[in-house]
């Protein structure tokens, strides 16, 4: 199968410089891509999966967060790889991520905090953390994660709070949180559902200018959600014509290439 122009580029990288840790890594995350899902890529006399790429990376540099990361979203539930002489699950692979920076990498945290279940916890250097203290650290490094305070306030029941920073937070105020970086709750409309149910009859919430009830929460979320299903169906529609006019344009540059050299006599 025909690779991407980028892998194409990872590849001739790696051939003049095998120990770039870079390049291995990003590599593996443009076969990670829906073009190049399920393909290898050819290093020297080697083909490379993915994953591969990544452990060939953090064999090179054992605390490369990325790769870490990246290695960690790539396996299964079950899953495991092997780096070195161990093997590692999805979570631990965070683990080992937010274990190498916990004071910079936002993403290990909040993917760590994703990979744990209710009353799950992950051991970090000498500390547990459940799922909503690992959201809280990767909040406190990043408070403009859309995803991570709609994730933590789905983490609580009502009324239950979360310690971020210096304030507690309950499962409202997150999503409110949330809902100030993307006003539509475009990236996910269900946040406006969420909001609706933590509220009991004839409770309002304020969201920006305006207080709302628990019905008009539900009916702004199926505003959201039936305006994000006609976009990805205009967009399906889009790209379904582009392929019609494509179709249409080789056939007649081929009939105009059987007229002009080979016309009926």
């Amino acid at each position: 199968m025909i690779l991407s122009a980028i892998c194409e580029y990872y590849v001739k990288e790696l051939t003049l410089d095998p120990s770039n840790v870079d390049a291995w890594t990003n590599l593996g995350a443009d076969l990670d891509t829906e073009e190049t899902l399920s393909q290898t890529a050819q290093v020297g006399t080697r083909s490379y999966t993915s994953q591969q790429c990544y452990i060939q990376a953090l064999t090179l540099d054992p605390k490369f967060v990325h790769a870490w990361i990246l290695l960690g979203c790539s396996l299964g539930v079950g899953k495991t790889a092997q780096v070195g002489s161990q093997c590692y699950t999805s979570q631990q692979c965070y683990v080992q991520a937010v274990a190498a920076d916990p004071k910079r990498c936002y993403a290990a945290w909040h993917h760590l905090g994703f990979s744990l279940g209710v009353g799950e916890t992950a051991q970090v250097g000498r500390q547990r953390y459940t799922s909503q203290q690992c959201y809280a650290q990767a909040l406190t490094l990043d408070p403009t994660s859309f995803q991570t305070w709609y994730n933590v306030g789905h983490s609580l029941s009502v009324r239950e709070t979360v310690q971020i920073g210096r304030k507690s937070y309950t499962n409202v105020q997150c999503y409110i949180q949330a809902l100030a970086l993307d006003p539509s709750g475009g990236r996910c409309p269900a946040v406006w559902y969420d909001v609706g149910n933590s509220l009991i009859s004839g409770e309002t919430v304020k969201i920006g200018r305006q207080r709302y009830t628990m019905q008009q929460c539900y009916k702004r979320a199926f505003k959201e959600l039936v305006a994000r299903t006609l976009d990805d169906g205009c967009a399906a529609i889009y790209n379904f014509c582009r392929f019609r006019f494509f179709v249409v344009f080789v056939f007649l540059s081929f009939s105009f290439v059987l007229v002009y050299f080979f016309p009926v006599t």
